[in-house]
């Protein structure tokens, strides 16, 4: 008896060989989304569209930029823009594009990073022009970035027409970083890009 009584003593007794326990993920854990920026970085610029006239694919850049007004108890909102244009191997560099969306979104984040976003055009008024993007926010070192930074993991495709797909590394920036007056791929900064585009009135205001 004396012999169980010891062993399950030793058990609970910390161990040098066991990892301490993990904390618990809680639903405040992403909380300092909320007034946060989010760009495309150069290396995931690239995405496919498909002419289902013709059965045809082809590239083209597309650069979103999201701004989460709010988070709460799991969820985020707010909005942002998408700019698509073609690429351009003659003349590599920033160009304007050819189409620029506003959007509104709402979406999830699990306590474990999961991300399941929604992308409504600011003019449409059903939810069936939604689009819808997942993937998880992970802390690694994204393209682009020097040094481990939060960064989205994210597939969506999108189109009523022509179909778009893409995944990317969404990035955050801030006021003062190169990106933020200077967007990847396109011949304006953040705060022009999203210039006109309306915020987002969030749950009990």
């Amino acid at each position: 008896m004396f012999t169980l009584l010891s062993l399950l003593i030793a058990q609970d007794l910390p161990s040098p060989e066991r990892p301490p326990p993990e904390r618990p993920a809680t639903r405040l854990d992403w909380a300092w989304l909320a007034g946060s920026t989010w760009i495309v970085p150069p290396a995931d610029l690239p995405a496919m569209q498909m002419d289902p006239k013709d059965d045809a694919v082809r590239w083209v850049v597309d650069q979103t930029v999201w701004r989460f007004q709010g988070y709460a108890t799991g969820y985020v909102w707010g909005y942002g823009v998408v700019m698509l244009r073609p690429p351009n191997p003659d003349a590599p560099g920033p160009a304007k594009a050819e189409t620029q969306q506003c959007l509104t979104i709402m979406g999830s984040v699990t306590p474990d990073g999961a991300v399941h976003l929604t992308f409504l055009p600011t003019l449409a008024r059903r939810s069936s022009a939604a689009t819808t993007g997942t993937g998880h926010i992970w802390t690694q070192i994204a393209p682009g970035q020097p040094s481990p930074e939060p960064t989205f993991e994210m597939q969506m495709s999108t189109g009523s027409r022509d179909r778009t797909a893409h995944w990317a590394h969404m990035i955050q920036v801030e006021a003062g970083d190169p990106w933020w007056t200077a967007l990847p791929g396109f011949p304006l900064g953040v705060e022009e890009a999203l210039e006109g585009c309306r915020a987002v009135t969030g749950p009990g205001t």
